[in-house]
């Protein structure tokens, strides 16, 4: 007779191979996730709702995965894609290249860093949504550098512009920045307005852009490219006509 006190134990399963690899690489992408997410909100109030929020999740989970396939379960956010993360908005409501529309070109060189030029504007065509209230318009540069593998960053912030409302630059403004190697470098394009007699940053989110511009990572002093896996093509048959023989060999 069975003794209705016995409670059946729970039956465990082993994790195959795949599984393990599988679970490994959903942790690894909420890690940086979270190392990324972190640092982004030292740029701004990021006000993501949940559909954002699960929008990068997902993103950082398919840069990882576009890794080599020859490493699943050990794949980092810099072996995969990490390209992709260039164009993301912190500010869903705006991007800095809709504020700030002045010529801005970079270059960048695992020697010579990372180069940045702002070349002369008028500043109406510069800035042409500027706060009504503006006193002065700011473009701020945010450089983050992660050790993806062990999960730290450091990061600097510097004001490239900022410019009094209403007046032009007649002046080409160059910046440059050296890269660490073996870091990932993540660098976001702030764009804000200033005003009131205190010259205080404008809250309406309409009028704050930051848009993350470079993803960069320097790997033994060289700047590392990504290049898809080639994947092969499934062979396909050639359609018979009538007629034709098929050789079966």
């Amino acid at each position: 007779m069975k003794n209705k006190n016995t409670q059946n134990k729970p039956t465990s399963y082993a994790l195959s191979e795949n599984s393990i690899k599988t679970k490994n690489e959903f942790g690894e992408a909420n890690a940086v996730y979270s190392l990324l997410y972190n640092r982004f909100k030292q740029v701004t109030s990021l006000n993501w709702n949940a559909k954002k929020l699960n929008q990068f999740r997902r993103l950082i989970l398919e840069i990882i995965r576009s890794a080599p396939a020859e490493q699943t379960g050990n794949r980092k956010l810099w072996d995969g894609d990490f390209k992709k993360l260039e164009g993301i908005q912190l500010n869903i409501k705006n991007s800095a290249d809709n504020l700030f529309k002045g010529s801005v070109i970079t270059d960048i060189d695992p020697i010579k860093g990372f180069n940045l030029s702002i070349h002369p504007f008028k500043y109406h065509t510069a800035f042409p949504k500027a706060h009504p209230k503006t006193t002065f318009a700011e473009v701020r540069l945010y450089i983050f550098a992660f050790d993806i593998v062990k999960k730290t960053s450091h990061g600097r912030s510097i004001i490239l512009l900022s410019q009094r409302h209403g007046m032009d630059m007649d002046q080409t403004f160059n910046f440059n920045y050296p890269l660490e190697d073996n870091k990932l470098t993540l660098i976001v394009r702030k764009v804000s307005f200033k005003s009131g007699s205190d010259n205080s940053y404008s809250a309406d989110r309409m009028y704050i852009g930051a848009t993350l511009t470079n993803a960069i990572y320097i790997k033994n002093g060289e700047l590392v490219n990504f290049i898809p896996e080639k994947k092969e093509e499934p062979f396909k048959k050639t359609e018979l006509q009538v007629g034709e023989w098929e050789d079966l060999g």
